[in-house]
């Protein structure tokens, strides 16, 4: 029996547009990706702070109630498809109302707190950790480096909000370049 957890250097990234809300207000948050191709499944607990969860609308996924469940504030998704689906499409939506202002990005997280965030990809099922990037068209961004930790190779992904010249520096444990 071993701790070791299932690993490679995989990742599934859901993404939506970050937004303000306001306490009362409904809304609806659109689920894409942009790497959605071979996709069997996926599972994850959705962490929400100052958001009721509402309802879903499938999109490129076909959902039922039986993929979402609620328990206080954690939302478990899981789905999956014998067939695998690539699409560029919306995945799903996400209807919730706002219990406190807040700014969306700070209101909802992925963790793997009942549900392991991972998805399976390909005919080989190769599980993949899942992540959640919340963010605006325009904006800077910069992600999670893959691996990490790493000791010689890691890919480190960011956005520019246009095409120009980007500078990344990488800093050891010791605070040296």
């Amino acid at each position: 029996d071993s701790d070791a957890d299932s690993r490679n250097n995989e990742t599934l990234t859901l993404a939506v547009n970050d937004q303000n809300v306001v306490a009362g207000q409904e809304f609806k948050v659109a689920v894409t990706s942009e790497e959605f191709n071979e996709v069997f499944g996926f599972q994850f607990t959705m962490n929400l702070d100052g958001l009721s969860f509402t309802g879903f609308d499938s999109g490129a996924l076909d959902m039922t109630d039986n993929n979402i469940a609620v328990f206080d504030n954690h939302l478990n998704m899981s789905w999956n498809n014998i067939d695998g689906v690539s699409t560029d499409e919306t995945l799903f939506t996400l209807n919730f109302k706002a219990d406190k202002n807040t700014q969306l990005s700070n209101a909802i997280s992925l963790s793997s707190l009942a549900t392991t965030a991972e998805a399976y990809l390909g005919q080989g099922l190769e599980i993949a950790s899942v992540e959640l990037r919340t963010g605006d068209a325009g904006a800077f961004k910069l992600y999670q480096n893959v691996p990490n930790p790493f000791s010689e190779f890691t890919s480190i992904a960011f956005e520019l909000p246009e095409a120009g010249d980007a500078t990344v520096t990488i800093y050891n444990v010791t605070g040296k370049v």
